[in-house]
């Protein structure tokens, strides 16, 4: 199950059941997460992803209407996630953490990492940002009481190594670069439990140590990382989503007035699928409510080409422009006309 906080954008007349929400802006390092790693748990947290993912099994769905696309739409979006919330885990945590085992030689460390260390990682994640993983998170009780800083005794270019797209969710004995064999690290600070990052009383540079993790972990779900990665595969028609997405732009165009056809025009190069124009997808994942709009997107969106119908011809142009009147009376905003109607 997805659960989300879905931020709406205010006044743009999004299709009703679209994105509905009631949380407000975190000023946090990981701001940048998209709101569908922020799972919560109120039956109205996410008025149109709990519909359509709920739903999207039970019928024929007609991906011509609004309301078919929309619940193939979340339920293609609902099991994208959970594949790419698993391989976030595996390249912020375990393959970064079997690499430090592996090269002090430590067997037994090596082995914790998938099981205790692994819920350590999803406790933390759980219990400071509230998000959900494909992993449920054990007891206090069942959770390893310390886990060593790996991350601070490997060089920064390894995270560079780890992150990087040709390397998301690789085993960590396939990524060029990374010496292999066991090598000097720095000493290990022992970072507690996860769940004690949220009180005050643990020490100031163990929160800290902390949130290194929980930002490399946000990272994967940065516009830039997170929004190439997503659409390419809902636009690859995975489970009819190409199509649904196809109907959703058509109401995302007529509510703009945009001059791009399809959905593969507006957001890609060519129909290969090839060179996304990435901020015009965050723009449609964000009317959609999967992304929580910034000010960017709004900016960037209200500057965009948009038809006008011409008032002459009756056509829609990207050209229509209001007339210069030399004593204007009255309301004369809508005196206009296209340039071929000028001519």
């Amino acid at each position: 199950r997805v659960g989300c906080g879905l931020d709406t954008l205010e006044g743009r007349g999004r299709p009703s059941g679209i994105g509905e929400s009631s949380s407000s802006s975190s000023s946090s390092s990981c701001e940048s997460l998209i709101q569908l790693t922020a799972v919560q748990d109120t039956p109205g947290a996410s008025a149109a992803g709990e519909y359509f993912i709920s739903h999207a099994s039970e019928h024929t769905l007609d991906l011509s209407s609004k309301d078919g696309a929309l619940q193939c739409f979340f339920s293609c979006l609902e099991d994208f996630l959970e594949s790419y919330k698993e391989q976030v885990l595996r390249t912020s945590f375990t393959e970064p953490a079997t690499y430090f085992f592996n090269a002090l030689g430590d067997q037994a460390g090596r082995v914790q990492v998938g099981t205790a260390g692994l819920h350590w990682y999803a406790s933390l994640l759980r219990s400071t940002m509230g998000v959900h993983t494909p992993l449920l998170p054990s007891s206090s009780d069942e959770l390893p009481a310390t886990m060593p800083d790996f991350w601070a005794s490997m060089p920064e270019e390894y995270w560079e190594l780890f992150s990087h797209p040709d390397n998301f969710g690789s085993s960590c004995d396939s990524i060029p670069g990374l010496e292999r064999g066991s090598r000097p690290l720095e000493p290990a600070a022992i970072l507690p439990n996860g769940t004690v990052a949220l009180d005050p009383a643990t020490p100031r540079q163990q929160r800290k140590a902390l949130a290194v993790y929980l930002e490399r972990f946000a990272h994967f779900f940065s516009e830039g990382v997170f929004v190439p990665k997503a659409f390419v595969a809902l636009a690859s028609d995975l489970a009819g989503s190409r199509t649904a997405l196809e109907t959703l732009y058509q109401l995302y165009r007529a509510e703009r007035g945009l001059p791009q056809e399809t959905m593969l025009e507006y957001c890609f190069v060519n129909e290969e699928l090839e060179h996304l124009q990435t901020s015009r997808a965050a723009r449609l994942l964000a009317w959609l409510g999967v992304l929580r709009p910034t000010e960017a997107m709004v900016r960037e969106g209200a500057a965009e080409p948009r038809l006008v119908t011409c008032p002459i011809c009756f056509e829609d142009k990207l050209d229509v422009e209001a007339l210069e009147h030399w004593e204007p009376k009255g309301d004369v905003s809508e005196h206009k006309m296209c340039g071929a109607c000028k001519a």
